[in-house]
């Protein structure tokens, strides 16, 4: 009986402690957006993890959208898919490191954000999706758009590592 009750308790720990990583590294993520702080950003990213995600969302993204192009010639589509991806990687190369989300978030209105709080970071784990153990993502929906977040984990925290762009919020980021 006390084994059983022993086993039970060890692995309600587990469980616990589990989801405290994801709240913890959550509220974290969020502290470093919110107060804008740069060793935070670097600390809550990967940025490697990032910079893939999105050259090969952005790339997939343009070769769609070349495809579409039934005006242009097949050599032309290569050219110009060649061009976007290089100059592509180089604005992401410049911008997904601290000191480049940091001017980004600078530039937005991220202080609307509500204040960090960890009891909402505990809370939020609702709002979670788990892909597998070690990926969770959420959904951020801000003026309609739909960004899914994903974190990966590292040890015993979880770090940003990719969001995805759809087509409908670049649409709206060239309409503006």
């Amino acid at each position: 009986m006390k084994k059983s009750i022993s086993i039970l308790v060890l692995g309600l720990l587990l469980i616990f402690s589990y989801f405290s990583t994801i709240a913890i590294s959550l509220n974290k993520f969020h502290r470093a957006i919110y107060n804008n702080d740069e060793i935070l950003i670097k600390e809550t990213i990967d940025f490697l993890e990032l910079k893939k995600s999105l050259k090969d969302n952005l790339n997939i993204i343009m070769m769609t959208e070349l495809n579409k192009e039934k005006n242009n010639s097949q050599s032309l589509n290569i050219l110009t898919a060649g061009l976007a991806s290089k100059f592509t990687e180089i604005i992401i190369d410049s911008y997904a490191t601290p000191a480049g989300i940091s001017a980004l978030i600078k530039d937005s209105d991220y202080k609307k954000l509500p204040q960090p709080n960890m009891l909402k970071s505990y809370v939020f784990i609702k709002d979670v999706s788990f892909v597998d153990l070690s990926h969770i993502y959420f959904v951020y929906e801000k003026d309609q758009n739909k960004i899914p977040i994903h974190f990966k984990r590292n040890g015993t925290s979880w770090k940003l590592s990719e969001f995805k762009i759809t087509d409908d919020l670049l649409k709206k980021i060239k309409s503006k």
